[in-house]
């Protein structure tokens, strides 16, 4: 025998807390109808019942697994209220717990399920909300949580290989800097004295290294300070939209073509979504727009829907979009002209896809020799410096 803590609900909409001792969650749930009340939470050990209040999103593969789970319950015929209780088996503490509690309540109160889960206390993101909710006008919430939990995973690994591409390169930068910090800071000051005593005119570089050593040495704690509250006011200012980099990603040459490619790999599958989901194309460009980080190619898409209310067609109102290319264009007049957007945009996207992936491998082979090529130049423009004037004295 086990003792279990359990939250449940009664036929009233009561939250109840209680413990029982049995065998197994099967006897729980027996038990807890038996006295008329739904199963929401369950733990063997303890319950933390602390005040729910708004925190940070949900990462791409916990959405990805919420989404299959509820995806294969719904299209299983199994109801709303009961996916909560089996979810609640699922994910016994996090964000998705927490989420998962706040939408079996607020379905019991008789609200729609895109409203439950919009006040959830993880935010779920604007476009995930909406999709809910074309599938509950549509009727095809199960096959719409599906496409999600597909999308939510591509969206989860294409991340990681981005975090991939990155990671390298800046551990080289930031090792790099801490090798050249540690030569400045410790090696050129204790090699001071002999360099000075040897008399003569300085080289410039080893000047230059001297100046700079001095300047770290005396000001190491105010530059520390400095560079970590300028990180952390940048990150405010960035959350709170006062300070925008996108532009920086819409210049840089190794950056441009990455971003480009990834913005419109995630634009153009929430508008087949949304278009495979039955909504009309206006309608389907304005949530697609959600998706997109960088406000001005945001806004461009936002006047393609006005093209299209004009009389365009989707092809042409998309010309004017930056991230969509010349070949995407094509595919999707294709589409519209075969009267097989929804598919052509599925294949657009595979296409898109292993572009993207190749691009990504080739940007990551690139980036390691160039790294190193960095980390010499560093530290061997330091090495070189303070050697200088001992081959000047040797040459005497």
């Amino acid at each position: 025998m086990r003792k279990f803590r359990y939250v449940s609900m009664n036929n009233e909409g009561e939250i109840v807390k209680g413990q029982w001792e049995c065998n197994n969650i099967k006897e729980l749930i027996e038990y807890l109808h038996e006295k008329k009340e739904s199963l929401l939470f369950i733990d063997k050990d303890k319950l933390n019942f602390k005040k729910i209040t708004f925190k940070q999103g949900i990462k791409n593969n916990e959405l990805a697994l919420f989404c299959k789970y509820f995806g294969i319950m719904l299209e299983s015929g199994v109801p709303l209220l009961e996916i909560t209780n089996i979810n609640s088996l699922q994910f016994k503490k996090g964000k998705l717990y927490e989420n998962n509690m706040y939408i079996a309540q607020a379905l019991r109160r008789g609200e729609a399920l895109h409203e439950a889960i919009t006040n959830c206390p993880y935010k779920f993101p604007e476009f995930f909300i909406n999709m809910v909710k074309v599938g509950e006008d549509s009727g095809n919430l199960g096959e719409v949580y599906n496409n999600l939990s597909t999308y939510y995973y591509k969206k989860s690994k294409l991340s990681k290989k981005l975090i991939e591409v990155a990671i390298y390169p800046t551990f080289v930068f930031v090792f790099s800097i801490f090798l050249a910090m540690i030569l400045l800071t410790t090696v050129v000051p204790s090699m001071l004295d002999m360099i000075l005593s040897m008399g003569g005119d300085l080289p410039l570089a080893t000047k230059i290294t001297l100046a700079v050593s001095f300047f770290l040495t005396n000001n190491f704690g105010y530059i520390v300070a400095f560079i970590l509250a300028t990180m952390v006011i940048l990150k405010v200012l960035t959350k709170a939209g006062k300070v925008n980099f996108d532009f920086i990603r819409r210049k840089l040459p190794l950056v441009k073509e990455i971003f480009y490619k990834s913005s419109s790999y995630d634009f153009l599958y929430a508008l087949y979504l949304l278009y495979h989901s039955g909504v009309n194309i206006v309608t389907s460009l304005e949530g697609a727009a959600q998706i997109i980080s960088d406000s001005y190619i945001r806004e461009q898409v936002l006047n393609s829907a006005n093209y299209i209310r004009e009389g365009s067609n989707l092809a042409e109102a998309l010309m004017n979009v930056e991230i969509i290319d010349y070949s995407s264009l094509t595919m999707i007049c294709l589409g519209e002209e075969t009267g097989k957007l929804s598919e052509i945009l599925s294949r657009l996207l595979m296409i898109i896809e292993d572009e993207l992936r190749s691009k990504l491998e080739k940007l990551l082979q690139l980036l390691q020799p160039i790294s190193i090529l960095i980390v010499g130049i560093i530290v061997g423009s330091i090495v070189i410096s303070i050697l200088l004037p001992m081959f000047s004295l040797y040459s005497l």
